[in-house]
């Protein structure tokens, strides 16, 4: 305010300095031959008088309408500034008024909002270079889970990325919290306070609820048991996700470090009918129980949500024990839609457990669509989340081939140090005698004793048909059959130095070059 002030005061003295300027000139010029004028002195100056060659002289009635015409100009120049400062600080005003009562509210202790079932303030559709909406996409709802001691570390890169476009989504951790403007759902609200009370599992969950509402970071806590506590979260989710959603066609199921292709999932989702019972997983086992591996995700249609949850909303008390007695959740997920006539549809490839660079590449899925990955680091889903931007359309599938083109291809070398590439298809062992162990590849080199070295494992490597990669582990010589990329050992493990890591790339190129280039998947096809 004190430079608006001041800068107005400029400007009308300087205006004053400007019409005593003129009248100066015009009192002392007045008498003389001299009468001329610039042209901006007037709004209407006069034309010269070319017969005589002179100038017409600037009349006092010309200067008093140009001074006049100034004054009101520059009056209501100040008007405008003066309200503007005005409206200005009205905004600041209110913004400041709001400001406290976001902080009074903050500062109330032990009494959490409600957190809605369905965060609906989505309205935006899913976008990328030459794709303008994807359809399907309003028919699907998206469960995330996640836990309270990792939430803040995986769940903002998808708020960033992945979640704003979708419509349609739920966000499930072991404690109600909220990112941003964004809802997380206590999936565990809702078991009887005796079953917390007498088991174990949940001393995490109390701790949670004991310190979060306090403003502690439970990570910095280092409180323990995620894991058991874990498990008993799936049957809630899936009971409260009916609940909320029962309209929707399609349900899935993913973990906070899971990416999902949308445009390869709503292609793929196409090929089903939705009013059928399907549950499509990967395939794993517990024991006896063939059930759908969470963190890969798995997609129920809303005829199987019908059929379990949908006929018995409270199914999830029916299997207290089965949840008690068993590893993992989603093995407990897999039993209950068993019993209730859901069975399992196995969707490997599409559905995939690993991350890009974890991925073992093979003729197996080379041509396959790609439609989940797991174990995604934040940088991770940025790198996917930037490629799907660019190469995502509508009318063609993601594959297993992009994916080793774009992300380990460029990145294959003769030899990495301090790296792990994940061969470990078989292992080259050293014969004390000097004699070769593979009967069948008499020419293969063979080494006395001592640890292999890195040159010793490449040679052995390369006298093996089926060796696409290898790698030397404290002088254990491993090969692989299959491509990885791997990663970077930490700088701070003792073992750094011990690891080597090697590739045949002219094998790798001959594999690349046999399966290129790729059929896309017909109608009929699920699984590549």
């Amino acid at each position: 305010m004190a430079f608006l002030r001041s800068n107005v005061l400029g400007r009308i003295l300087f205006s004053v300095g400007v019409a005593a300027v003129l009248v100066f000139f015009l009192t002392f010029y007045s008498g003389s031959d001299y009468h001329g004028s610039p042209s901006w002195w007037s709004s209407s100056p006069k034309e010269p008088d070319r017969s005589s060659g002179k100038v017409q002289p600037l009349s006092i009635e010309d200067l008093e309408a140009t001074i006049a015409r100034l004054q009101g100009e520059l009056g209501e120049s100040i008007s405008q500034r003066k309200q503007d400062a005005i409206d200005n600080h009205e905004r600041i005003s209110a913004l400041q008024a709001q400001i406290q009562n976001i902080s009074a509210e903050a500062a109330q202790p032990g009494t959490p909002k409600s957190t809605p079932a369905l965060n609906t303030s989505q309205e935006t559709v899913y976008r990328s270079p030459g794709l303008q909406h994807l359809e399907g996409i309003e028919k699907v709802l998206l469960i995330m889970k996640t836990g309270a001691t990792e939430a803040l570390d995986k769940l903002p890169i998808h708020l960033m990325t992945t979640i704003p476009n979708v419509p349609n989504f739920l966000i499930f951790s072991d404690a109600e919290q909220r990112i941003g403007k964004y809802d997380i759902n206590d999936a565990l609200e809702g078991y009887s306070d005796d079953l917390m009370r007498d088991r174990d599992d949940f001393k995490l969950y109390h701790h949670l609820q004991e310190y979060m509402p306090l403003g502690q970071d439970p990570k910095r806590l280092k409180l323990e048991g995620g894991w058991v506590l874990d498990k008993w979260k799936f049957m809630h989710i899936l009971s409260k996700t009916y609940k909320a959603r029962p309209d929707l066609d399609w349900y899935l199921f993913i973990e906070a470090d899971s990416y999902v292709i949308w445009p390869n999932l709503l292609r793929w989702l196409k090929e089903f009918d939705h009013n059928q019972i399907f549950y499509l997983g990967s395939p794993s086992y517990l024991g006896n129980v063939l059930f759908a591996h969470g963190g890969t995700g798995y997609i129920l249609s809303n005829a199987a949500m019908r059929a379990s949850v949908g006929k018995d909303p409270d199914i999830g008390d029916k299997y207290i024990e089965d949840t008690g007695n068993m590893c993992c959740g989603d093995g407990v997920v897999a039993k209950a839609l068993f019993d209730s006539g859901v069975n399992l549809t196995s969707s490997w490839p599409r559905l995939n457990g690993e991350p890009p660079y974890t991925i073992p590449f093979s003729e197996e899925q080379w041509c396959s669509p790609v439609v989940t990955f797991h174990h995604m680091l934040p940088i991770d889903v940025e790198l996917m989340w930037e490629f799907e931007r660019v190469n995502a359309t509508a009318e063609r599938y993601i594959l297993y081939a992009d994916i080793f083109d774009h992300f380990i291809r460029p990145h294959i070398s003769t030899e990495r140090s301090g790296w792990d590439n994940g061969a470990d298809d078989e292992t080259y062992q050293a014969n004390p005698d000097g004699e070769n162990l593979d009967a069948n590849q008499p020419d293969r080199p063979s080494w006395k004793g001592s640890p292999a070295s890195f040159e010793e494992c490449r040679q052995a490597c390369e006298a093996k048909d089926n060796c696409l990669q290898f790698r030397v582990k404290a002088g254990e010589c491993t090969f692989g059959h299959r491509v990885k990329f791997g990663q970077k050992i930490p700088f701070d493990d003792q073992q750094v130095n011990e690891y080597q890591s090697g590739w045949n790339f002219p094998r790798i190129e001959a594999l690349r070059e046999k399966m290129n280039p790729c059929k896309q998947p017909s109608k009929e096809s699920h699984d590549a």
